[in-house]
Parts: C-alpha cells; structure tokens; sequence
C-alpha cells in the first residue's frame, strides 16, 4: 500500500507490506517534508556551503531554512507542490516546474511510483527549461524505520569527512568513521553518521527482527548518504548523485545539464521476512 503527498514536497506518506510500515509513515494532514516517509532530492542534493556557489561566471546565493542555516539544503522540489498527472491502481505520476529565482534556471520533474509484488520502484527525473546550463543534482531521502538493534549493510570506497560545519572537507575510507560492509548495529553509532559514501555497489539492507529492506538505485546515484540522527527511530539512507557542496567542488563533482536536457535516477525499495 502506497499514500502519496503530492502538496507536500511530491512526497511518499507511507508505504506498507502486510501491515508493516517500510517507510516511516507521515502523521495525518502532514505538511512538513521532513515528516514524510520519502521526499525528492533536486535540483542539488544536501547541503550547499553557506547557499552560496558560482557556475559560468554566475553568483547564485540561494536563502537558508531557519533549522538550516547557514546553508541551503535539498534542493527546492521538497518545499514545492506537486501535481497528479496520471494515476491508476499501482502506477502515478507526479509533477512540478520550478520558474527562475533565487535558483536563476527554469526546470521541470518528474517522479513515477510503480507498486508490484516485489516491491516499489521510483523514477525521478529531471529537465533543464533553460537557455543555459544549470548544476543538476538529484537523489531521494526515504526515512526507515530502525530500532537501536537494527543493523545496515552496504559495501563503498569511501566515505567524505565533514569539518564542524557539515561540509565535506576530505574522502576517507569507510572505517574512519563507520564501515557498515560489517553490518553493525545502529544503536551504537546514533548521532554520528550524517555523511556521504562514495563508490557504494548500489544496493543496501536494514535488517531487524521485523526482516529485511532493501534498496537499490541507478548506477549514477554515486553516493548514499547515511543519517543515523539521535533519539529517532528511523535511519536514511539516500541514494544521490553528488556528495554535499559538489557545487563547490573540484570541476565534474557537480553534474550539469544543458539547455534542454534531462537526467533520470531510480531508486527501488523491497521488504521480506529473515
């Protein structure tokens, strides 16, 4: 069972298997993104440093949400509100189109949910409407339930190190800070994980007595970023294709659209039993 949000940020509110809440159900009437069970990450991913950057001789300083600040933070879809363009009994297709602002190019996106047997596929996308190129980052930010002796296995290269800030500063290999390749548990590591991990294989599972989630998502969703956040009962784990601040980054680190074009990302979510 699949609950869609579309006036709040083209969200997920709850996706269930056999009465099982695979991602943290949205409270009723939610408003806020940040309580939803999955959310769209673009046109950037995370943070960017003080929301400030410069593409093709352009400054662009984007505004900071109060719990944010100084920094901007998951792009724009998540505030927006979506369209249904289409829907059937295990399909939709949500919609949305951002004009030029404090982000100074026009785009459009789009986000088709497939239920099946196996599980729920989402297929995110997004175009470039403008006469110049633009920084192009996506991702999604799905919350999973996870209690302290649930355990993530994923397997990457390395992880990038954050200053005080929360600004990537340095690539490191996973075990200077968590190597989740051993599958701990989340308990111990609760409020020291809201990192990016680079080179992952693409898939990951929380285990728990409950059973397994899976996730899986395109090959150019380099990164997972993990968030392991203090007294919660949920972790992320958000499948994106740049780490943190890319935008001010060594050149290639931030993806780029041109005029017109599109990038596509998926991700898919399954859940069995141990």
């Amino acid at each position: 069972m699949l609950e869609l949000c579309p006036d709040t940020g083209g969200s997920i509110g709850a996706l269930r298997k056999g009465g099982r809440d695979v991602l943290r159900p949205a409270p009723p009437s939610v408003r806020n993104p940040l309580q939803t069970g999955c959310f769209p990450l673009l046109p950037f991913a995370n943070r960017i440093d003080g929301g400030r950057f410069s593409l093709d001789g352009r400054d662009v300083a984007l505004p900071a949400l109060p719990d944010f600040s100084p920094h901007a933070l998951h792009g724009e879809a998540w505030l927006m509100p979506w369209l249904v363009e289409s829907r059937s009994a295990d399909t939709a297709c949500l919609v949305c189109r951002h004009e030029a602002g404090a982000w100074p190019w026009i785009w459009s996106a789009r986000q088709r949910f497939s239920l099946s047997g196996s599980g729920l596929r989402i297929e995110l996308a997004l175009t470039n409407e403008s006469g110049t190129s633009m920084p192009a980052g996506l991702g999604f930010h799905p919350y999973f339930p996870a209690g302290p002796d649930a355990r993530i296995h994923f397997i990457a290269r390395s992880v990038w190190l954050t200053d005080a800030r929360e600004i990537p500063v340095r690539a490191a290999e996973p075990e200077a800070l968590v190597d989740w390749s051993e599958a701990p548990a989340v308990g111990p590591v609760r409020g020291l994980v809201d990192h990016c991990y680079d080179g992952w294989t693409g898939e990951a599972r929380i285990e728990d007595a409950d059973g397994v989630v899976q996730i899986a998502a395109s090959p150019v969703c380099a990164g997972l970023h993990v968030f392991t956040p203090s007294g919660q009962d949920y972790v992320c784990l958000e499948p994106v294709t740049h780490r943190p601040d890319a935008v001010n980054g060594a050149p290639g680190d931030m993806p780029v659209l041109g005029p017109g074009e599109t990038a596509e990302i998926w991700m898919t979510v399954t859940a069995g039993r141990m």
